[in-house]
């Protein structure tokens, strides 16, 4: 819990600094999304245990499986070589893993993203490799907007290269993806 008012102490700071006109309802929901997910991460480096989505804990819906961060980037990945046996075998099943979204332009309407394992990665530090990144491909018909909370996505997993213009722009898509706030149940199927 001091994590917890030394981020809202910060972000209350800020507010009273900023000189911009008052945050929209979208705004707010974000920065508490991302003081809540500092904090829990501050908590988790503060008592030994690594931070990220793979720390997060909820259930799946029955027939699906979990899979984790350290599964998909937890080996150099080299453009153009084959991915471990065990990563290979996954494709085609139906997985469940935590994340975090980043548009890819839009925060409204969103029917396609980039999920991945923790904000602070991505965001304010290095960027992850193409390995620890997942493309997200909603339904057909649905979209959401776009969430600082961590998220449990849901579907069936793509595993290989996809490329465009020649370059690789993803490893691991999630199709026909379904989403649940981490804090919310799993939704059925």
């Amino acid at each position: 819990s001091a994590a917890a008012v030394i981020v809202q102490q910060v972000f209350d700071q800020s507010k009273m600094q900023r000189r911009s006109v008052d945050l929209g309802p979208q705004q707010r929901r974000a920065i508490q999304s991302v003081a809540r997910e500092l904090a829990r991460e501050l908590l988790l480096l503060a008592v030994g245990s690594k931070p990220g989505a793979d720390g997060l804990a909820g259930e799946l819906p029955a027939g699906y499986e979990r899979v984790s961060w350290s599964q998909l980037g937890g080996f150099p990945y080299l453009e153009g070589t084959p991915l471990p046996a065990e990563v290979q075998a996954l494709d085609g099943t139906l997985v469940g893993i935590f994340g975090f979204m980043l548009t890819l332009g839009d925060s409204e309407h969103v029917t396609e993203f980039v999920l991945v394992e923790s904000l602070w990665g991505c965001c304010f530090g290095a960027v992850p490799d193409v390995n620890q990144t997942l493309l997200v491909r909603l339904a057909a018909e649905e979209s959401t907007e776009y969430s600082a909370a961590p998220l449990l996505v849901t579907g069936r997993l793509e595993v290989g290269e996809e490329r465009e213009a020649g370059f690789v722009t993803s490893l691991y898509r999630i199709v026909d993806a379904k989403l649940t706030h981490a804090d919310a149940p799993a939704p059925a199927r």
